[in-house]
């Protein structure tokens, strides 16, 4: 993959934040309503493990910046998720 090459934190942060984004806009919008329904949290855990996926990849292929940017988008947003949307899980 071409836009892969760059190695630094910010495209890390960059790339990381994407899937949380998506989720956030399905969620607030009631884009997926039936998905969400019964369960509010699962898009933000799927974007999670969107970038989990992502995250081996950039390992893999010895991109320790990018990857670095990655895991700090990821801890960021699921810690803000869970200060404002509660430890309801």
């Amino acid at each position: 993959m071409v836009f892969l090459r760059y190695n630094h934190i910010l495209f890390g942060c960059l790339l990381g934040s994407v899937a949380p984004l998506i989720a956030f806009f399905f969620t607030e919008y009631h884009l997926v309503e039936t998905l969400t329904q019964r369960k509010p949290l699962l898009a933000y855990v799927l974007s999670a493990a969107v970038n989990l996926i992502l995250l081996r990849y950039l390992y893999k292929n010895e991109k320790d910046g990018t990857a670095r940017g990655v895991i700090l988008v990821t801890f960021a947003c699921m810690l803000l998720l869970l200060y404002l949307k509660g430890f309801k899980v």
